[in-house]
């Protein structure tokens, strides 16, 4: 949300404020991990592999490669792209059912707060 506060607020001021929502992307960042090992009794003991599967980013659906996603959100900077940009695997599910809701709820709730007319249409 600070992200579309700072693109209303910079627009006067000539600067163009770009925002990429990141899902899921590949890459090796927690290769190198330590991983996690609970003692015997933890209550976790028994999900460990579950745990460390995902913080190794093993457990996670529709990564997309690093390579895709950057090429992807040059292409839309060149391009022009204003506001927000979604890439990554799983961002246009987060995107449909939380980012754009939640954006436009607000702007519903305090048009006054943002300077801005708001329509409403039911398709």
């Amino acid at each position: 949300m600070f992200d579309e506060v700072l693109r209303i607020e910079m627009v006067p001021l000539g600067v163009k404020v770009l925002t990429i929502v990141t899902g899921s992307v590949k890459t090796n960042i927690n290769v190198n991990g330590s991983g996690f090992e609970p003692k015997p009794e933890s209550k976790y003991a028994s999900i460990e592999s579950n745990i460390n599967n995902l913080a190794h980013g093993n457990d996670i659906p529709n990564q997309m490669s690093a390579e895709v996603y950057a090429e992807k959100v040059v292409n839309d900077i060149l391009g022009g792209a204003k506001g927000k940009i979604w890439r990554g695997g799983n961002s246009t599910i987060v995107r449909v059912f939380v980012g754009d809701y939640a954006a436009g709820l607000l702007l519903y709730v305090c048009p006054s707060s943002f300077h801005v007319s708001i329509g409403l249409t039911f398709h």
